[in-house]
């Protein structure tokens, strides 16, 4: 009878071979194998975001997200829809810690290239998007007195293929103090809205609104009012030319009103905080005997309720 303990030896010995094999091949994470000879290779390290969205105040607050931020459209003024669920948890640590501590004060600075038009209502486009962001934190629940608009021309801002560009807001903080000219700086703006409105004349089928610059001072100085008087109201009249039945004009300057009061909120005003109305024909500012005169007759009223 032949002697069996040989082969059994080789069989082992082909079974440790196969396992070591097994091992190197599929057990072993960041392993690369050539011709049965395994290297370890480093992992590939994760690209950092460029521009990582941070709200920080000292060693008191530090909300970050490393791997997003807020994108904004070029010459866009309104954040780019959906906000990802850590830029969401950014905003709501942020509005934590302000609603805590009332001694607070967030300074919002928006940026804007020169390249850039201002679409919104501000009297710069930086001025909109730091309007824009103090919404997110308004809807929060953080006081509108906790928060200070400003803006800045930096012309280093970088746009992807789709023309987005991220990073365009900077966030600080100070200690909240009292505002030695406010009231006498309220006072002022009433009186000017109660004396004269805003008036708004829109591009045919368009919510473009053609503002001079003063005119665009006088939104800001609105925008400042509302955030100080939280329950001041604001007040969309709508009025037409003479052209057509009055019960059409009519309706024709309530569907302006409201959708001028929809320009409003999307630049920063909550919606809840406008009044329409609607004059159709019955209040001209100029003749409308001519083609001038009626255009002027064309528009909608923004004053203080």
């Amino acid at each position: 009878m032949n002697n069996p303990v040989p082969l059994l030896i080789i069989l082992l010995l082909a079974l440790l071979g196969l396992g070591s094999w097994f091992f190197h091949s599929l057990a072993c994470e960041g392993c690369v194998n050539y011709g049965g000879i395994s290297e370890t290779i480093a992992p590939i390290a994760k690209e950092k975001f460029a521009y990582p969205l941070t709200i920080k105040d000292g060693g008191k607050l530090n909300a970050t997200d490393v791997d997003d931020n807020l994108r904004f459209n070029r010459s866009g003024f309104e954040h780019l829809l959906p906000i990802s669920t850590g830029v969401n948890g950014v905003f709501k640590k942020a509005a934590a810690y302000l609603n805590a501590n009332k001694n607070r004060t967030i300074n919002i600075t928006g940026l804007y290239g020169k390249d850039e038009e201002n679409t919104s209502l501000s009297s710069t486009l930086g001025l909109g998007r730091a309007n824009d962001v103090k919404t997110i934190l308004t809807k929060l629940g953080v006081d509108a007195k906790q928060i200070k608009l400003g803006d800045r021309l930096y012309d280093q801002l970088s746009y992807n293929d789709k023309g987005v560009t991220y990073g365009a807001i900077n966030y600080s903080f100070e200690e909240s103090v009292a505002e030695a000219k406010a009231d006498d700086r309220l006072a002022a703006i009433e009186k000017d809205f109660k004396a004269r409105p805003l008036i708004l004349y829109f591009q045919t089928n368009s919510s473009r609104v053609n503002l001079s610059q003063a005119e665009r001072k006088r939104f800001d100085d609105l925008n400042y009012y509302l955030s100080r008087k939280p329950n001041a109201k604001v007040k969309s009249v709508g009025h037409t030319d003479n052209v057509g039945n009055r019960a059409s004009n009519i309706n024709l300057s309530r569907n302006r009103a409201d959708f001028a009061a929809g320009v409003l909120a999307s630049n920063g005003i909550a919606r809840n905080r406008i009044n329409i109305d609607a004059k159709g024909p019955d209040r001209p500012i100029a003749t409308n005997g001519t083609t001038a005169g009626k255009a002027k007759n064309r528009r909608v009223e923004i004053s203080l309720q």
